[in-house]
């Protein structure tokens, strides 16, 4: 079986959708698959980007969600004639370029089986795409829709919010959560007199990071941690970097926020496991696989309780706010975990390994293919 995987942006790059692909096309090669990658120019440095299977097409003039290229869809179509793939497999619905490979290679490729994930979000982290991002939906979403094979979708909350802003999915689909190194693990934490708070992520406006900023500040304010070192480790990059810097020097954290860039792996899981809580306060997320891998290594996480969040209620280490700007009841649960062992997990249902998420693709496919 061969599978062309296509991604509008950087799959070498940090992020959970980038990391999806990545552990999808290793595994499935390991499967023996006949997997491939086909993307834009990537910047980054790694042992994939030397595979023969990695493909690399000129990349588009702008940037998303405005990376129309016909030059690239050009370039694709040669390629997929080149691989001829039993399945191929578009990312992202959040950008015109993905709609236009769908469009341009079911016409192309008829015969072909083309599955879709979404990644939808309901927060628009572009300004300029926020007001029109219905219009999209209504029109070129749903045309999109009735071009592609199958559908998969990260979480329920992804499902539903696509069917209500898209359409009904009338077509087969699947929930398949990103995997994750390993899960169904319990573990204890507990700290004292030293609290250790995490982000790691992109710098975008939907992550809400100045939220953690500002919650951070709030708890060196309250009387409740008097005696504790506190200190804030902030791990990314991205366009709200310069606001959030100055967010921070404006309410005097400069010596109490670590800013770091993306780290590697190894550095990323071993910081993971260092800290006391991982916090991630945004306005949405569509599945939010960093809060799947902080309570899989037994790190507690402060999140906003909305979105596919929410979804994490059940499970034992993660503490969500229905009002993520609370910070005075952030506080007051934090200061109650003083000195306590906390439970995290054991995690499953909603929590996906590598190895599960990687099986519930290759059935996907292999129905297709059949």
């Amino acid at each position: 079986m061969r599978v062309a995987i296509i991604h509008y942006d950087d799959a070498l790059s940090p992020g959970g959708i980038n990391t999806n692909i990545r552990e999808t096309f290793q595994g499935l090669l390991r499967k023996g698959v006949d997997a491939h990658i086909i993307q834009p120019k990537s910047k980054v440095e790694d042992k994939i980007r030397n595979h023969s299977n990695f493909h690399e097409l000129v990349s588009p003039k702008l940037s998303p969600p405005l990376n129309l290229s016909p030059a690239l869809i050009r370039s694709l179509k040669a390629t997929i004639r080149q691989i001829d793939p039993d399945i191929i497999h578009v990312h992202s619905h959040m950008n015109l370029l993905s709609h236009s490979i769908i469009r341009s290679l079911s016409k192309n490729f008829p015969i072909i089986p083309i599955v879709f994930s979404p990644h939808l979000d309901v927060a628009i982290s572009s300004r300029f795409a926020r007001p029109l991002f219905s219009l999209f939906n209504r029109t070129l979403g749903r045309k999109t829709l009735g071009r592609v094979s199958s559908i998969i979708f990260n979480s329920k909350f992804e499902m539903k919010a696509y069917e209500k802003s898209v359409m009904n999915v009338i077509i087969p689909f699947r929930i398949i959560p990103p995997g994750i190194s390993s899960t169904g693990n319990m573990s204890i934490k507990k700290w004292e007199s030293d609290l250790k708070i995490l982000y790691f992520g992109h710098f975008v406006r939907r992550k809400r990071v100045d939220r953690i900023i500002s919650m951070f500040r709030s708890l060196l304010d309250s009387p409740l941690f008097e005696g504790v070192n506190l200190r804030l480790e902030i791990c990314g990059s991205g366009p709200e970097e310069k606001n959030l810097h100055n967010l921070s020097k404006s309410l005097g954290l400069e010596n109490n926020i670590a800013w770091m860039p993306f780290l590697n792996r190894e550095k990323l899981l071993e910081k993971i496991q260092n800290v006391n809580y991982f916090a991630l306060l945004s306005d949405s997320e569509a599945y939010a696989i960093s809060v799947a891998e902080s309570l899989s290594l037994g790190t507690p996480v402060i999140g906003s309780n909305l979105a596919a969040l929410s979804e994490y209620n059940s499970t034992p280490g993660a503490f969500l706010f229905d009002n993520p700007e609370d910070y005075e009841e952030m506080s007051r649960v934090i200061a109650e975990h003083r000195g306590m062992e906390i439970v995290i997990g054991p995690t499953g249902g909603n929590i996906f390994s590598n190895r599960q998420s990687l099986e519930s693709h290759f059935e996907l496919y292999s129905s297709l293919k059949s």
